[in-house]
């Protein structure tokens, strides 16, 4: 069984790229599609106060898995904090 494989051929840049188009799923051409808006949310957050663009937060997922989220900053920073 070979692990790694090398494979010499002399194929063009232009068929590397028709080959690896379908290969994005649509997962990635969505985030891809979706960069430009997210830049713009992310400039318009940031002159609203200091802290983060980004919010990380830990959550519980399914069968109790801890994941981390990440989400934009839409409270003020340290809000977790300030509400118990």
């Amino acid at each position: 069984m070979e692990v790694l494989g090398f494979v010499d051929d002399d194929s063009t840049n232009q068929e590397t790229l028709e080959d690896g188009l379908p290969a994005l799923g649509p997962l990635e051409l969505l985030l891809v599609v979706l960069s430009p808006v997210m830049a713009v949310v992310a400039l318009l957050i940031r002159p609203d106060g200091p802290g983060p663009v980004l919010l990380r937060q830990k959550r519980v997922g399914e069968n109790g898995r801890i994941f981390t989220m990440y989400k934009f900053r839409t409270m003020v920073p340290d809000a977790d904090a300030s509400k118990a």
